[in-house]
């Protein structure tokens, strides 16, 4: 094989020598973790997008913290205004509850609420109202839905004595 046609073919090579023949495991994604979590991205400044992941054994143990009534209990999303707030998970300024199946793994929330602060949590809540987490999200924050109240413009002239002779100064 000539040197030429040998670098050509090895522009394509995707590992050690004789591996693109093997082709390239792809491999599979795996469907859940096994961890108990939630994450809440502030998706503009009206909604939210939630994705998360709960193991049969936080639902068994937030329905065992709930007691007797935990056993008939769902899972729900609890969403908290937290702004301005520096969250412990009882100084919310509000909340609000959405009820998902066990199969959900993702949901959209609006908020419309810009420049808020909020926190999700996923847990187990009863027909009494009663709520035990499972896994708490970190802070989302919306930005604001107008333009920034600072229309202060300020310019600056930079010049340089190293600058090449077709770039002029500004004037």
């Amino acid at each position: 094989m000539e040197d030429t046609t040998r670098i050509e073919q090895s522009k394509f090579a995707v590992g050690p020598d004789g591996a693109e023949s093997r082709g390239v495991d792809a491999g599979e994604l795996p469907w859940a973790y096994g961890e108990d979590r939630i994450t809440a991205i502030a998706r503009d400044p009206d909604s939210a997008f939630l994705y998360w992941e709960v193991t049969d054994g936080g639902i068994a143990a937030a329905r065992a913290r709930l007691g007797p009534a935990g056993q008939d209990g769902w899972l729900d999303l609890r969403v908290y205004d937290t702004t301005g707030r520096d969250f412990d998970g009882t100084n919310a300024n509000d909340y609000f509850d959405i009820r998902v199946e066990r199969h959900d793994r993702e949901y959209f929330v609006m908020i419309r609420r810009p420049t808020s602060t909020m926190h999700v949590e996923i847990g187990v809540r009863t027909h009494e109202g009663f709520f035990q987490p499972i896994a708490r999200s970190g802070r989302a924050e919306f930005p604001r839905s107008s333009p920034s109240p600072d229309a202060h413009l300020e310019w600056m002239t930079v010049t340089s004595d190293d600058a090449p002779p077709c770039v002029a100064p500004y004037r």
